[in-house]
């Protein structure tokens, strides 16, 4: 009773000091409207103030018993709607429940209109374990695509073309509705063949050959990307080729050491697949990327591995048993500032590096061959391009015959 009667104390007093704060506002105010406004706000305020205090009120009321706890609406309603009829409903219930727990235990009990329900539930069951078909064929367990695990799918709708000529690894000519047209792929760039301005590059005949032995008279399918150009100033369309066994050409020649990755001015729809692949590829020394082939350098095809030093000293300090190790990779370094990379090698070891950006190995300078000093540590600082291409641009350092890789990334 003290509790009620506190609540009605506070509320009144409230409510006091409500028509007293407002009966001063609305003197404040100058305008009518003003005035009515103040007022409405006012006993809004106060209506739901008192709304609540009641409200509070008789829930202390309730507690001390001087009012009823409960309303009549909600005890009859159980009541009220437990019917014999209701509680008898779960018949229909039975009825299904009863085929599922027999049908797989006794079929030869079961009636013939249950025959059918009990057929049914193995085909259920047994679609989801069996693999569902895809209208492209997955890339051949053996392929370096497979091995990456995130190779593209060939996209469905691509025109065909029969390959008529392999010109080198990275252009061949096709026939498409009855027409000859050249292709050259997007993404790749393999050592040069055929260019007359040109000597025919380190790796580049293996790139050709690879090329025929994959091409050759076989029905391919071309995809273009609306990314890129559709010809280049050359007239040539730019396609990537997709083979009937569902592998990417442009992907299985980075992927086996076969080209490069290269990107021209814009990003292409494979671009991390194509970078990635040609990271797993110098890491693992496939292909031209292997120190007994090219070591990843464009260079004529007459000049043999680790020809990259410019002078041979009568004696030449061998590597040590670890090879060469990237002590200080160059990092981020935006156009116009200087990249430091250094390395540690056999002590006197002759040592060369190649910064190969999109245009091709760098010749700026400091990129000369140099020699270990007496604890094996060798360094190269250049400066990178105004007109760099942004991109990771791959690093490789060789010293008496080892070979290490990082990359220098502009922005």
């Amino acid at each position: 009773m003290q509790t009620i009667q506190r609540i009605l104390s506070a509320l009144w007093s409230a409510l006091a000091r409500a028509f007293q704060f407002w009966a001063r506002d609305i003197a404040k105010r100058k305008t009518l409207a003003g005035k009515a406004i103040s007022g409405c706000l006012g006993i809004f305020i106060i209506l739901c103030a008192c709304s609540l205090g009641l409200a509070a009120a008789r829930g202390a009321g309730e507690a001390v018993g001087l009012l009823p706890t409960r309303t009549p609406a909600p005890t009859a309603r159980p009541s009220a709607t437990a019917t014999p009829i209701a509680a008898a409903a779960p018949t229909p219930r039975v009825v299904v429940t009863t085929p599922a727990t027999t049908a797989a235990e006794a079929p030869a009990s079961l009636t013939p209109t249950l025959a059918p329900a009990a057929a049914a539930a193995p085909t259920k069951v047994s679609a989801p374990t069996s693999p569902s078909p895809t209208g492209t064929p997955a890339s051949p367990p053996g392929s370096s695509q497979a091995a990456t695990g995130d190779a593209p799918t060939r996209p469905d709708g691509l025109p065909s073309a029969t390959v008529a000529r392999v010109i080198d690894g990275d252009t061949v000519d096709v026939t498409l509705d009855g027409q000859t047209v050249r292709v050259r792929l997007i993404g790749i760039d393999t050592p040069e063949t055929v260019d007359p301005r040109k000597p025919i590059e380190c790796f580049g005949r293996e790139a050709s050959a690879k090329a025929h032995a994959l091409l050759d008279g076989q029905t391919v399918f071309l995809e273009d990307d609306p990314s890129q150009d559709s010809v280049d100033r050359y007239g040539r369309a730019l396609r990537y080729i997709w083979l009937s066994d569902g592998r990417l050409f442009n992907l299985e020649m980075i992927a086996q050491g076969y080209a490069f990755e290269y990107t021209y001015n814009l990003p292409y729809k494979y671009q991390a697949q194509f970078k990635q692949a040609e990271r797993d590829a110098r890491e693992q020394q496939r292909g031209l990327w292997a120190p007994s082939a090219c070591n990843g350098e464009h260079r004529p095809a007459e000049e043999s591995p680790g020809a990259a030093a410019t002078s041979t000293p009568p004696a030449v300090a061998p590597a040590p048993a670890e090879g060469v190790t990237i002590t200080q990779a160059p990092g981020t370094v935006r156009r116009g500032a200087t990249a430091t990379v250094a390395a540690h090698t056999a002590p006197g070891a002759q040592c060369s590096i190649v910064v190969r950006y999109k245009s091709g190995p760098s010749k700026t300078q400091g990129l000369g061959p140099k020699t270990a000093d007496a604890g094996g540590d060798v360094s190269w600082a250049w400066k990178v391009g105004t007109n760099t291409t942004p991109g990771a641009w791959p690093v490789t350092i060789t010293c008496g015959g080892a070979s290490a890789h990082t990359e220098v990334v502009v922005p």
